[in-house]
Order: C-alpha cells, then structure tokens, then sequence
C-alpha cells in the first residue's frame, strides 16, 4: 500500500494538468479545481478503476484512496465534502476516460 501511495504522488503534478484541462469543459465546475478536489477525484477514479478491473478487492482499493488522501492531509470530512458537489462524478468519470480508460488507468498505476 505504501509504494502505491509514492507512486500516486510521483505523479501529482500529471493528475493536477490532467483534472484542471478536463475542468474547463462546459459541463464541469468553473475556474480551476482546488488541490483537494483534484486529489480526491483521482483517489476516486483510481480506486474504482482498481475494483472494476478486479485488480483489488473494494476494500483494500478504497482503504488505498483513503491512506493517499491522509497522506495528501485531506480529512475525511474534506474528501466528503468534495464527493458531495455536483460535478463530482462528471471530473471523476472525466478523468477514467482521460486516461483511456479503467484498463489502461491500472496499467499506468502499475508501471
């Protein structure tokens, strides 16, 4: 779990230009997304990815989106809060498809 979470953070600085390219679609937020929204969109969509390819059980994929989210210092109540706007969803989904889908997303986290 820990070498996932370095690799997730070696590659923050892709993710941000990725989320703040797909936020400026029409059918997202406005403006850039904050740091947080960034982090917890992509913890989101990894998570998911990693289940819906079987790669991980649920559980031990989303307790690797929550470690990397602490380590990022986003609070449970923050990731909430983020999962709870509108165009939450629409970035996460966004992002998947992005990245050329759940496949080709579990490829790149592997490598």
């Amino acid at each position: 779990m820990v070498a996932f979470a370095r690799v997730m953070q070696s590659r923050l600085p892709v993710m941000l230009a990725s989320l703040i390219v797909i936020s400026s679609g029409p059918s997202t937020a406005q403006g850039d997304p904050d740091p947080s929204t960034v982090l917890v969109t992509v913890a989101q969509a990894n998570a998911i990815c990693l289940i819906e390819t079987e790669t991980l059980p649920a559980e031990q994929a989303m307790a690797i989106a929550k470690a990397f989210l602490t380590q990022q210092g986003i609070t449970a109540s923050r990731s909430n809060a983020v999962q709870r706007n509108q165009d939450f969803n629409t970035l996460v989904l966004t992002y998947i498809q992005q990245r050329g889908g759940c496949e080709q997303l579990v490829q790149e986290l592997k490598q």
